[in-house]
């Protein structure tokens, strides 16, 4: 619930926004980055869910968007569905998946304590 007592209006001219929120994400993949984002690519701290009927291509599209962008920064992903022998498999048949840490284990303070470790470009964050 707002606190009453501090609630007000501001001008959006005079809110300030990090530089690095001009800077988005690029996966190489212009078609991808011109979807993701009016200025190209994966602005930081954006949350995007895409969702799909069973086998429609979610999540090989989120390990490709993922392997591009590890080749930059860390990404994380998070799996409660695919075993160690399925994450094997993935990094074979998609170039740079890799070089992506992953994980099929989910602890809330575990696994953001890693995430902070970590720090990762991207979250991937998989049937969760």
């Amino acid at each position: 619930m707002t606190d009453t007592k501090n609630y007000s209006f501001r001008r959006a001219a005079t809110i300030r926004v990090p530089e690095e929120f001009f800077n988005p994400l690029k996966t190489g993949m212009k078609d991808v980055d011109d979807t993701w984002s009016e200025i190209g690519g994966i602005v930081p701290s954006q949350v995007t869910f895409i969702t799909g009927q069973p086998g429609s291509g979610k999540t090989t599209l989120t390990l490709a968007i993922g392997a591009c962008l590890s080749k930059d920064r860390p990404v994380a992903f998070i799996s409660l569905e695919m075993s160690d022998f399925q994450l094997a498999h993935q990094a074979k048949k998609i170039p740079g998946f890799g070089g992506v840490d992953v994980t099929g284990e989910f602890d809330q303070e575990l696994t953001m304590k890693a995430i902070r470790k970590l720090k990762p470009g991207l979250i991937i964050l998989d049937s969760i």
